[in-house]
């Protein structure tokens, strides 16, 4: 009985850490991109399936792909990065939908970010992952976050791309297949 027991618990055990470890990975290129809400700075809530779903596309939502961008003030790459995606938005803005995941500092996180947006102001939705589940869920590596870094979905849901750390040159990486 107890030997059954042991069996039953290493099992939940293996199952969980597996669980776990895909969870820390992040979603990989070519699967389902996790579906995330989010509200904006006008605490307007916005999801990932507003723009990206598998579904055949309906007259009030059409799809588009969305470029995911996670972002947080004190991050000297990301704030390098952004007149990049800036660019890219207004290059793209009819095919892509830029959404900026803020993830907040710990000390006065709001009164920064709106600091620093008052100064850098974006023509895209700022979203604030205040508890840090689309983060956790996205790129969450055990108790760490590497940033900057985004994801390219495509309007069907789907990831095509995975952008970690500082790039030079996002227009070509984030090109969109003809």
């Amino acid at each position: 009985m107890i030997s059954k027991f042991i069996r039953h618990l290493a099992c939940a055990i293996l199952i969980f850490t597996m669980s776990s470890q895909a969870r820390a990975a992040g979603p990989v290129v070519g699967e389902a991109a996790p579906d995330l809400q989010l509200r904006d700075l006008n605490r307007k809530i916005v999801r990932l399936s507003d723009f990206a779903y598998p579904d055949e596309p309906r007259p009030n939502r059409p799809k588009k792909a969305v470029l995911l961008d996670f972002f947080r003030t004190d991050c000297a790459p990301c704030r390098k990065e952004l007149p990049q995606i800036v660019a890219y938005h207004e290059a793209n803005k009819d095919q892509v939908q830029v959404l900026l995941i803020a993830l907040l500092e710990p000390e006065d996180g709001r009164k920064k970010l709106k600091a620093f947006l008052k100064d850098h102001p974006v023509p895209f939705p700022v979203l604030l992952d205040t508890y840090e589940i689309a983060a956790k869920n996205y790129i969450a590596a055990e108790s760490s976050f590497s940033l900057p870094c985004m994801f390219l979905v495509s309007p069907d849901g789907l990831v095509r791309k995975r952008i970690e750390g500082l790039t030079s040159n996002l227009e070509e990486i984030l090109r969109l297949p003809d």
